[in-house]
């Protein structure tokens, strides 16, 4: 079973995502701020992390250096990034500090789920499937404009 941990300081967020990955079968932890977060990480070792950019004291650039820092956090989860922000530093000092994916919120459940199901991540250990000769990987921008995904910057 999938396991995640949601890391969000509004109570509102973190009930909407955690009820979303519950019912798509998820085992899912949860986390009000980013020190427990971080607890809750070391001690679960979920296969997924999405945490909030900006939280007070321990905010999502943190976390991601905390997890990538921890060497016995082996195999390394896929974390994604949330946030109200869409500057384009942002989401490069996201992805800077450890995180594999980044959405804007509101964060609409058939987004994360469908992220979720693509292979993603900038972490050694993940690996795209193999295609066959002469095919190429799904392309998924018209998918991303339909539910609302700016582009990357």
């Amino acid at each position: 079973m999938n396991s995640a941990l949601v890391i969000d300081d509004d109570p509102v967020v973190l009930t909407l995502l955690a009820h979303t990955l519950r019912d798509a079968g998820w085992t899912v932890y949860e986390a009000n701020d980013g020190d427990r977060g971080v607890e809750l990480a070391t001690q679960h070792r979920p296969g997924v992390i999405i945490c909030d950019l900006l939280m007070p004291r321990f905010n999502g650039y943190q976390i991601c250096r905390a997890i990538r820092s921890d060497q016995f956090y082996f195999p390394q989860p896929r974390i994604i990034v949330i946030s109200s922000s869409n500057y384009a530093a942002d989401q490069t000092n996201c992805m800077d500090a450890g995180a594999d994916d980044f959405l804007l919120k509101p964060v609409k459940p058939v987004e994360l789920l469908h992220l979720l199901k693509l292979e993603s991540g900038t972490t050694f250990i993940r690996k795209s499937p193999t295609l066959s000769k002469g095919a190429s990987p799904p392309d998924t921008s018209y998918f991303r404009r339909a539910i609302g995904q700016p582009p990357m910057v």
